[in-house]
Parts: structure tokens; C-alpha cells; sequence
């Protein structure tokens, strides 16, 4: 049974930190944006950690500047990460993770430039053992096991239908 620790906090607002520890963890980035409002969402590996620049063991606070807390969300969304509405929006989406066709989106930032990415399904993940791309340490060793495992390269990130780098997907989800 999988167990959601958002379920367990007592919602009046979001926390103003980037990463919460429990068995895993999760960055969570509230960015209330005047635009639109919400926040984005992720589930990282050590290496996604490293990429967004926050440590493995310590909370990060959000910053209180609009420009760098936008570029923290334009970076987690380069990562896959979703925008929710609310945190009651991210608990029934996640109600749909046990579904085997619940897609699956792996990424890896090359230091030269461009993406590796792999989009699937949970059940076609688990087949293929996809779930050994989040044992990297770093992005360089990521990218590397997305390659070995199939992934496609775009030199253009811009061409990875799979990511919605600029947000302007958020509104349909």
C-alpha cells in the first residue's frame, strides 16, 4: 500500500520549504504564482537533488524572491514535475499511481546540452527495470543509464514532447 506523508500533514497552508524527508523524498516547491497559483511537485533522486542545487539532508527554504523561486520552478519543471492546484489536487492524482497505465517520465541533463528522456507506463517501467535510473548519484551517471536503457536524446529540449518547460501546459492538468 503506498502511503502519500502529504496525507498526514495538517493542510491550512504549504509548507515554505523545497524538500520534506520521510521514506523518500519530495520536492515540493509552492510557488503560488499571481498568475496561475499552485505549486510543482517531484519526486527526486539524489541526482535530481543535486541538479535543482538542494542538499540531500537538510530542508531548503523557498526563496523570497519571486525571480529566483520561478527559476527554481522552471528547473523542477525540466525535471518532469507536475503543477497541482491544491495539495487535495495532488492527492487524487496520485490515487491513479497504482494504475499500470500511469505514465512514467525519466530525464537526464547532459552537461554539453540536450535531454535523455524515457516516457512510459508504471507497467512497462516495472518491467523493464527502469526504477535503477533513480540509483544515480549524479546527472552525468543518469543520463548514462537512460541511455543504456533505451532513451531518446534530444539536442533540442525543445522537441521532448514529454516536458512542458515553459508551463504553459499547467492549466490543462
Amino acid at each position: 500500500m503506498h502511503i502519500n506523508p502529504l496525507m498526514f500533514l495538517r493542510i491550512e497552508k504549504l509548507p515554505d520549504v523545497h524538500i520534506r524527508n520521510s521514506d523518500f523524498l519530495l520536492c515540493l516547491s509552492p510557488s503560488w504564482l499571481a498568475r496561475k497559483g499552485g505549486y510543482y511537485s517531484h519526486l527526486c533522486s539524489a541526482a535530481e537533488l543535486e541538479f535543482l542545487g538542494i542538499d540531500r539532508f537538510k530542508p531548503a527554504n523557498k526563496s523570497d524572491e519571486p525571480e529566483k523561486e520561478e527559476a527554481h520552478c522552471a528547473k523542477m519543471r525540466q525535471l518532469g514535475a507536475k503543477w497541482y492546484h491544491d495539495p487535495f489536487h495532488q492527492l487524487s492524482d496520485q490515487d491513479k499511481n497504482d494504475d499500470p497505465d500511469t505514465p512514467r517520465l525519466f530525464v537526464g541533463w547532459p552537461a554539453d546540452g540536450g535531454v535523455w528522456a524515457i516516457h512510459t507506463t508504471l507497467f512497462d517501467s516495472e518491467k523493464r527495470g527502469l526504477g535503477r535510473i533513480g540509483n544515480a548519484f549524479t546527472m552525468s551517471e543518469r543520463c548514462e543509464v537512460i541511455k543504456q536503457l533505451g532513451g531518446s536524446f534530444y539536442s533540442d529540449p525543445k522537441e521532448c514532447s514529454f516536458l512542458d518547460l515553459d508551463g504553459s501546459k499547467d492549466e490543462e492538468k
